[in-house]
């Protein structure tokens, strides 16, 4: 990008000039940023959106280098920012940044409550009945009940400030009214009003949320025998010995009975699927919706049903059933197994044939989180040791109050580390730019009992890497429960042993072989057919020379090192259809222009999908956040062009930095 001086100089002196004299980027000025109050997601229960408050006064000239409102293009300043070698710089970095609490809260909440539930026993029965539980339109009953004023009008749930024709902020949760209109969750604001002008735009609230999940949950955890949380607003419940009489009529009224508590208890109201397992229950809630029940005890009679309405079936399993004129569950039925195996896998062909029969051995189970951990890749600016232990303190304490969060007992550390690989620093502020990467893991003597045992052994690692700390650009640091260990032994064993080596089963003779490390072995030890003596090999029993020409048939082949393909993380997910979500979830989100870190992260993500060759979702991504940010007609604040803008330019210089080619716009269109 240059001004227009440029275009005139060039045209005055008959050629192209120089254009990095003119260029409105330069490295080694970065993109300055000012420090206001920004707007983050909060749970305090006045509002899912609240005002961050001011970093502490002991730090009034140190800030995170949060984003300022500009108007027009004028270029954005930056005070001094808060880096790694800042006591506090590990609390604001992730008090500060939206993106990690929208990639984590659900997941914290289903956690949290399957912890609270997993102490009952699995009923042990062949003859079951099971509950699957939905709530209707959950974001926004919940938000609802705020304003009930609003029951009877059309209402969507989603991050917009006014809800108006323009906006494409994306619906969340809409109401059954809302949806005579034609509007679905996945539509844009903008178009919603246009075919509903009463349409009511209303705010997430987390807080809300929280609590009528936690309401539900224990609703579902007295009711039943068994209990599988599946998300904040879904359940699957076993009542296999509550129900005596497993009739349908029965079934139906206790579920009934269900509706009716959770209704009292939450005010929100619940679908529920009824079957003899966890699968045609399902199958049942789909046909329960809106607000009632159903019993499904046989798949017989839903063979109408579309195949891509079964668990499993995604999009491409979806596209690879259409190819091959597989449109209904009936039409699955006629599939042999073998042919879905070849289709979709062993073990995805396998599940889709007992799929279509309704067969689904399944138990109910909540899956026990096992790891917790962080990185943090942005502001890691280290000058002394000193510096880089009261930061690796402060993430230590962090990391292990998450793990009592979690309920987790770790004994195996993961520290990984980022290493400058280039000289001076790189076009992104204070980011962490092109770097060797390092991992080590180790099993810790004791349970992780404090934030100091994870400290030291941290910091043990990193010293063995001996990184001076002035090149170190990032720091990760992951725990897992690796096993049981006695937090009462001083130490575990850890002796090393020799590997075990699988021979020929030689019975003629027993030979002591001295031990020889396998990676190590010379060719010339084991002598090629060709070296043998023929007349020493004429005089060898039958059995050996006939197994010296079995072995003089095999050939020798190079063993090859395993590499493993890179793959685009974003806090620890690498699923790209969820990290979109996320991201575009966090453009509908911003009032003003966004927080740092945030922009980090996306930047950053954006660049390993480059480094990983997925040219395609990234140019994808970038297209959707330009869709996100700036308006078709081009109007709109300057603040949201200029973000997009910024994320492209960084994008683009990337790529130009790998491939020496530059991305042009048309390249989104």
């Amino acid at each position: 990008m240059v001004n227009s001086d440029w275009l005139v100089d060039s045209l005055n002196a008959n050629k192209l000039l120089d254009w990095k004299k003119y260029s409105l980027r330069k490295a080694e000025n970065p993109i300055s940023f000012a420090s206001v109050k920004s707007r983050s997601l909060s749970l305090t229960g006045e509002s899912d959106i609240d005002v961050l408050q001011d970093i502490d006064s002991d730090n009034e000239s140190i800030d995170l280098g949060l984003l300022a409102s500009q108007k027009g293009n004028q270029p954005l300043e930056r005070k001094k920012p808060m880096d790694s070698s800042c006591p506090g710089f590990i609390k604001t970095y992730f008090e500060h940044s939206r993106l990690h609490f929208l990639s984590t809260w659900k997941q914290d909440l289903v956690f949290e409550i399957a912890e609270k539930i997993k102490t009952k026993p699995v009923p042990k029965t062949t003859n079951r009945i099971v509950f699957h539980i939905d709530m209707d339109c959950f974001f926004v009953s919940v938000i609802l009940r705020k304003y009930p004023q609003y029951n009877d009008k059309p209402v969507v749930v989603a991050h917009s400030e006014k809800g108006d024709e323009n906006s494409t902020s994306e619906i969340a949760s809409c109401n059954y009214v809302a949806r005579k209109y034609g509007i679905t969750n996945g539509s844009f604001v903008g178009r919603a009003k246009e075919l509903c002008q009463d349409l009511v735009v209303l705010p997430y609230d987390f807080e809300e949320i929280k609590q009528c999940t936690t309401e539900l949950y224990n609703v579902l955890y007295e009711n039943s025998d068994y209990m599988q949380a599946i998300s904040c607003d879904e359940a699957v419940i076993d009542v296999s010995t509550v129900i005596k009489d497993h009739t349908p009529e029965s079934s139906l009224e206790y579920a009934e009975f269900l509706r009716t508590e959770i209704k009292a208890k939450t005010g929100c109201n619940a679908s529920v699927g009824i079957g003899p397992n966890p699968l045609l229950a399902r199958l049942a809630v789909n046909f329960a919706k809106p607000n009632s029940k159903y019993f499904l005890d046989d798949i017989e009679s839903v063979l109408d049903t579309p195949v891509g309405k079964l668990p499993g079936v995604g999009y491409q399993a979806k596209k690879k059933f259409a190819s091959i004129d597989i449109h209904t569950i009936k039409d699955l039925q006629t599939l042999q197994v073998g042919k879905l195996k070849q289709i979709f896998g062993e073990k995805n062909g396998s599940a889709f044939y007992n799929i279509a029969r309704g067969i689904d051995t399944r138990t109910l189970q909540n899956k026990a989180r096992q790891t917790i951990g962080s990185d943090v890749n942005w502001g890691i600016r280290f000058k002394t040791q000193d510096q880089l232990e009261i930061f690796m303190k402060e993430f230590a304490d962090e990391v292990f109050k998450r793990m009592k969060q979690a309920g987790l007992n770790c004994n195996h550390l993961t520290v990984k580390l980022k290493e400058r690989d280039y000289a001076g620093e790189p076009w992104k502020f204070l980011g962490c730019g092109k770097c060797k990467d390092y991992s080590k893991a180790v099993n810790l003597d004791r349970i992780a009992n404090s934030g100091d045992v994870i400290y030291k052994n941290s910091m043990n690692i990193i010293n063995s890497f001996k990184i001076p700390v002035q090149e170190l650009r990032g720091i990760g640091l992951h725990l897992k429960e690796n096993g049981k260990v006695d937090i009462k032994q001083p130490k575990l064993d850890f002796t090393k042993r020799k590997p075990k080596t699988k021979v020929a089963n030689f019975k003629r003779l027993k030979v002591d072989f001295p031990a020889v490390e396998v990676g190590n072995i010379p060719d010339y030890l084991i002598p090629s057919f060709s070296q043998i003596d023929p007349q020493i090999f004429k005089l060898l029993p039958k059995q050996i020379q006939k197994e010296q020409e079995e072995l003089a048939k095999l050939k020798k082949k190079p063993i090859k090192k395993r590499v493993e393909s890179k793959i685009a993380v974003f806090l620890d997910e690498t699923c790209v259809k969820t990290i979109t979500g996320w991201i575009l979830e966090w453009c509908e989100m911003l009032t003003d222009i966004p927080d740092t870190l945030d922009m980090k992260l996306v930047i950053d993500y954006l660049h390993d999908l480059v480094d990983c060759s997925d040219m395609e979702n990234c140019l994808t991504i970038l297209q959707l956040i330009r869709n996100r940010l700036i308006k078709k007609n081009g109007k709109g604040p300057a603040w949201k062009s200029d973000t997009f803008m910024e994320i492209y330019n960084s994008v683009d210089d990337f790529i130009y930095s790998k491939y020496s080619n530059r991305l042009r716009l048309l390249d989104l269109d």
